[in-house]
């Protein structure tokens, strides 16, 4: 082969490696490797919770390897115009279903719904993670309940003197049983009337109390399902009452034992310390993992249409409060 042919060969070989680097890297790898995906178009910002539509979001092709968490791919863009941002979007940037509040939060005036308070004096116990837009349960808890019942523990450290009149209280209070017990069995004689055996009775209870658990154990799997038409409250008690054929007093009583729930899916409007100011995650912390706050939750504002809030009125004026969960 002549030289000359070489060098040519040469030359061509290195002109083609070269335009086909160019290639691959402006044209081919582009489209091996990219996909469209939302993004906000340049020099628009999007604020918090300011509502995203057409002419501020548009389709681009991107990287793979830039892509985020739960983005928004191009053919999916019609599904995220509408709703609002949680966060603030600037230009150029990627849109993720994260940053998107799906849900509304706004009170529906048709359906009675307004933005209410639950004072402090009202809560038993609520999770320190709540923040705005979580949706809660409440439970009914019933303190003073439990106030009235004496613990063994409160006994530990008495003085002999103390000691001595606690026991004696006791055999006094043993020999009223007695008594009482005698009358009973003489009255049952008088009006020949079976007496239940203390070991029947507490048969009899323990039967209830199984009965008890089994119906809250039920409940937990029927409290959220299928989509029932009416208010969202009537639903999941038309739902649990059906499934587990309870009458309206086994309700109430369940309910009143904080047995299961008596309000579900209440949104939350605001979570606020006692500044006023609105609780945030704290430093290395994020939505999924809530490791610190900003303050500490003392004020919460949620949507309750009238019958909600009339029912947890009545429940809060006979001494009840509120135990307070959210998933």
């Amino acid at each position: 082969m002549k030289p000359w042919v070489k060098i040519t060969l040469g030359v061509l070989l290195s002109v083609l490696i070269i335009v086909f680097i160019i290639v691959w890297d402006t044209i081919i790898k582009d489209r091996i490797d990219s996909v469209e995906v939302v993004i906000v178009r340049p020099g628009v910002v999007i604020e918090k919770h300011e509502q995203i539509t057409n002419d501020k979001i548009m389709v681009e092709k991107r990287n793979r390897s830039t892509l985020v968490e739960g983005v928004v791919f191009g053919k999916e863009i019609n599904d995220v115009v509408g709703y609002e941002a949680k966060q603030q979007l600037y230009g150029n940037s990627i849109i993720s279903k994260r940053s998107i509040e799906f849900v509304s939060f706004s009170p529906n005036a048709q359906e009675g719904e307004s933005i209410r308070p639950i004072p402090n004096e009202w809560i038993y116990a609520s999770p320190s993670t709540l923040r705005r837009k979580d949706k809660i349960d409440f439970y009914l808890f019933a303190p003073n309940l439990i106030d009235d019942r004496k613990s063994v523990m409160q006994y530990q450290g008495l003085s002999p003197e103390q000691q001595a009149k606690l026991e004696k209280l006791n055999d006094e209070l043993e020999k009223e049983n007695q008594e009482y017990e005698k009358e009973r069995n003489e009255i049952a004689t008088d009006k020949d009337v079976e007496v239940k055996e203390e070991e029947t009775i507490l048969e009899d209870v323990n039967k209830s109390m199984e009965k008890v658990d089994q119906l809250t154990e039920a409940a937990a799997t029927t409290i959220k399902g299928e989509k029932i038409k009416g208010s969202h409250q009537d639903a999941v008690r038309k739902r649990v009452m059906e499934n587990l054929g309870l009458t309206d007093a086994e309700w109430t009583s369940l309910t009143e034992n904080g047995d299961i729930p008596v309000l579900v899916d209440i949104p939350i409007i605001y979570v606020k310390d006692g500044s006023g100011n609105e609780i945030l995650n704290g430093e290395n912390s994020s939505e999924e993992n809530r490791l610190n706050s900003t303050g500490l939750v003392t004020d919460l504002e949620v949507i309750l249409n009238e019958d909600e809030y009339r029912l947890i009125k009545k429940y809060m004026e006979k001494g009840y409060k509120l135990y307070i969960t959210y998933n």
